[in-house]
Formats: structure tokens, C-alpha cells, sequence
């Protein structure tokens, strides 16, 4: 298998197995891929590339989420009695 990283918490852009044969999906699950694009498929050879804009996409909006809401920080004044 080659893959362009192998860092944790990483994106992955492409990644190439070469032995389909060998449970695939164990070492797909190590990624978190959001969109697959089979690029290839030969003898034994899958060439698999993540598309990273619809990732970062995702994150935006997992990012907006869970923000807390605002609260407004000017003090409501009592009228004057």
C-alpha cells in the first residue's frame, strides 16, 4: 500500500493498494475518507482519490455548528426611578 501521508489527523489526497486480495476495507477504514473516486482498477491495483475541497466543506460546517451561541454582552439599564 502507498498512501501521500501518514501522519495522524491528516488529510489523505490519494492512496494506492496494490493487493486487493488483503482486506481492503480494514485499511480503508483507517482513513476518513468523505468522497471516494475509484480512479483505476487493474489486477489488483485500486487507485482511490479523495476529493479535499468537499472534506474542508465538511469542516466548515461541522466548524459552524458547534459554536456556541452569542449572547449579547451590552447590559440591559434599568429605567430610572
Amino acid at each position: 500500500m502507498n498512501d501521500t501521508v501518514t501522519a495522524p489527523r491528516t488529510i489523505v489526497h490519494r492512496i494506492v493498494i496494490h493487493q486487493l486480495r488483503l482486506a481492503v476495507h480494514q485499511i480503508l477504514r483507517l482513513y476518513d475518507f468523505v468522497c471516494i473516486h475509484i480512479l483505476m482498477i487493474k489486477k489488483y491495483v485500486l487507485y482511490i482519490e479523495q476529493s479535499l475541497r468537499q472534506r474542508l466543506s465538511r469542516h466548515n460546517k461541522e466548524k459552524a455548528t458547534s459554536r456556541p451561541p452569542q449572547t449579547s454582552r451590552r447590559r440591559q439599564l434599568s429605567p430610572a426611578t
